[in-house]
């Protein structure tokens, strides 16, 4: 008996140090700096994201001229402030493992400007928003989501960026809000249309970038 108490208390030492040890982790200066570098790229990107809405609709009817700026300053924030490699991988899959590193570079390339062309027309929907971060949560080493409300006058919605710090750097590598995943949603897409090509990456690259600028 004394020797199955003795066990039991050694079990709850370890655990009791191990929790210890999460604790002081989670709380050492190492980690609360991987948690404000995640905040601050976040910052950056709201930041961008009002000034490029600040004038938006133009006035005199340049509402296209006013887009186009959108489509390059959107392809802008995502080159600087998103990891588009690891994102691209992420959305290729299985295409990205079998692929060589000129394709993979102009799959990234290509398909960033074909973010930029997608989403541009709804950037628009956030003009007026005042986007203030209201959490941040660790869901693993490195790996954080940065909460974002976007405050309207009248409605208020909420965003979350999923930040990865790699190589010292930190990115945003998704994109939530409502029930839209970006990275779900785009891995289906890009899979699907690579799908129709048989595979062939060559012809997704040399396609991906016209998929909206022809329609």
């Amino acid at each position: 008996m004394t020797s199955i108490h003795a066990h039991s208390g050694g079990k709850a030492r370890l655990f009791g140090f191990l929790t210890l040890l999460a604790v002081i982790f989670l709380f050492s200066p190492l980690a609360q700096a991987s948690e404000k570098s995640a905040q601050r790229v976040v910052e950056k990107v709201n930041g961008k994201i009002e000034a490029m809405l600040a004038d938006y609709p133009m006035r005199g009817g340049q509402t296209n001229v006013a887009d186009e700026r959108i489509k390059v300053a959107l392809a802008a924030l995502l080159r600087e402030h998103f990891n588009m490699a690891a994102i691209s991988q992420t959305v290729l899959g299985p295409a990205w493992r079998r692929a060589s590193q000129e394709q993979r570079n102009t799959f990234t390339d290509v398909f960033t400007d074909y973010l930029a062309e997608k989403y541009s027309s709804r950037f628009p929907e956030l003009a007026g928003a005042e986007l203030k971060i209201t959490d941040t949560k660790e869901l693993k080493k490195n790996h954080y989501v940065v909460y974002v409300r976007a405050a309207f006058d009248q409605r208020a919605e909420n965003i979350q960026y999923y930040v990865l710090k790699h190589a010292g750097q930190s990115k945003v590598v998704n994109l939530a809000f409502a029930s839209n995943n970006i990275l779900n949603l785009e891995a289906k897409v890009i899979r699907s249309l690579l799908s129709q090509r048989s595979g062939d990456l060559d012809r997704l690259n040399r396609e991906l970038p016209f998929r909206y600028t022809d329609s």
